[in-house]
């Protein structure tokens, strides 16, 4: 694909909001912190040594493992906060580097045809100083040079449009490789979260 407007990657690029996922991962830090509060909370209850009788015998029982499972959901959530603020950085930097390349490599593109229709006329000129019989060497020379320097100015903005192109790719490469990462760690952190018993199984806790 030498088009980067053609990646799929790049209407997800243009389209993603830094800054929803910085609101996002306040939030889940949020969460974290109040899952472990609640959590060493919990836990300090469970091992307090004065309170004692039935009621701190049933409370304790129905309470089980929920610390533990608190902890483990707060550490999740504050995973998944970090990995949601790296990638809002590399967003941050990597959205307005694109849509600057997009531009020069539209401007490039745009005056490729102008230079290209500089070189056909120079080109002429040359085969018909070349074939004229009595054309002077100067004047064959001059003809020369300008075909030459027509021939530079496509080849330079040919090459800037490639460098361009490579460019564009590469910053939708980091793109890909910075939204994998926060979904490799979501992922994780889901599968590490802690399953609450069925409903109505009677089991209110698990390991």
């Amino acid at each position: 694909m030498t088009d980067p407007l053609a990646d799929p990657r790049t209407a997800e690029l243009l389209g993603a909001d830094p800054q929803a996922a910085i609101v996002l991962a306040g939030v889940l830090r949020k969460a974290a912190s109040e899952s472990s509060y609640t959590s060493l909370g919990l836990a300090a209850v469970q091992h307090d040594g004065t309170w004692t009788g039935r009621a701190a015998d049933a409370f304790r029982s129905a309470i089980g493992r929920l610390p533990g499972r608190l902890g483990r959901l707060g550490a999740g959530l504050e995973t998944v906060a970090q990995a949601l603020v790296h990638y809002e950085s590399s967003l941050a930097d990597i959205q307005p580097a694109f849509v600057n390349v997009i531009a020069e490599l539209e401007r490039a593109e745009a005056r490729l045809p102008a230079l290209a229709k500089v070189q056909s006329g120079a080109d002429g000129a040359l085969l018909t100083a070349a074939v004229t019989p009595g054309t002077g060497r100067a004047e064959l020379g001059r003809a020369e040079v300008e075909a030459a320097r027509a021939d530079g100015a496509v080849s330079g903005c040919l090459g800037e449009i490639a460098r361009l192109r490579r460019r564009a790719f590469e910053l939708l490469d980091e793109f890909g490789a910075a939204r994998q990462s926060a979904t490799a760690a979501i992922v994780a952190a889901r599968d590490g979260a802690p399953v609450p018993p069925p409903y109505g199984s009677g089991v209110t806790t698990v390991g």
